[in-house]
């Protein structure tokens, strides 16, 4: 695929497919994340069901990761790993996977990389063209992160953990944040005005919340609004 070919594509300018190919390369990455949460969790379940269906997610997330890496192809995944608010939000979310704590893991597999992970992608199907909306939709349809929305109760967190999950939430979804912030001449060029981003950011954030049975704050927001 050639950048000749963004009119056919379906594609609002020259530009854009560069700037597809930097959304693919992003989705990899998290894609990436998700299935290390979703596997680390499974090695850490002791009840069968529950480890084979999260084995399973992790299994898909990683399959989706190498799909969204070749369509991103190596310039793109290159920019991206040079992106200091890309590697910022790594550094964050490389702390949370290596603490092996549980309800971390759940919390961020949820509400950060399944959530806001792919709110962007939601964004970008309602603008796509003919190539992009089929990758945007395979994105969309492997929800494996929700269980880790129905498994967060089993963890059985106190008051003070919520509280301590809250504000790790609130770092992490600021870093995602970040990125997209620092990305609005890239998604402007897909089709998605940076303040509609914000805003079903907010909606996310807080729905991604009310499922953890951890109603939002302004705090938990104020970011998004910023």
């Amino acid at each position: 695929m050639s950048t000749s070919d963004w009119r056919q594509l379906g594609f609002l300018n020259p530009d854009a497919l560069e700037c597809q190919q930097d959304v693919w390369a992003l989705q990899a990455l998290l894609r990436r994340a998700q299935a290390d949460v979703l596997a680390g969790l499974a090695s850490r379940t002791a009840e069968p069901t529950w480890s084979a269906t999260l084995e399973e997610g992790a299994g898909k997330a990683r399959e989706t990761a190498e799909t969204m890496r070749a369509e991103a192809g190596e310039p793109a995944r290159e920019r991206v790993a040079d992106d200091d608010l890309v590697r910022a939000f790594e550094a964050s979310l490389d702390e949370v996977l290596a603490s092996e704590h549980v309800p971390a893991l759940v919390t961020t597999g949820y509400a950060v990389l399944g959530e806001l992970g792919a709110l962007p992608v939601q964004l970008l199907e309602e603008v796509a063209g003919p190539y992009s909306r089929p990758l945007c939709g395979r994105l969309l349809a492997e929800d494996d992160h929700r269980v880790l929305g129905r498994l967060f109760p089993i963890t059985h967190p106190t008051a003070r953990d919520k509280e301590s999950l809250r504000r790790m939430l609130r770092h992490l979804n600021q870093g995602l944040f970040a990125v997209y912030q620092g990305w609005r001449q890239t998604f402007h060029a897909l089709g998605v005005d940076g303040e509609h981003l914000a805003e079903a950011a907010v909606t996310t954030v807080k729905g991604a919340l009310v499922t953890l049975e951890m109603p939002s704050t302004n705090a938990d927001v104020r970011f998004l609004r910023a």
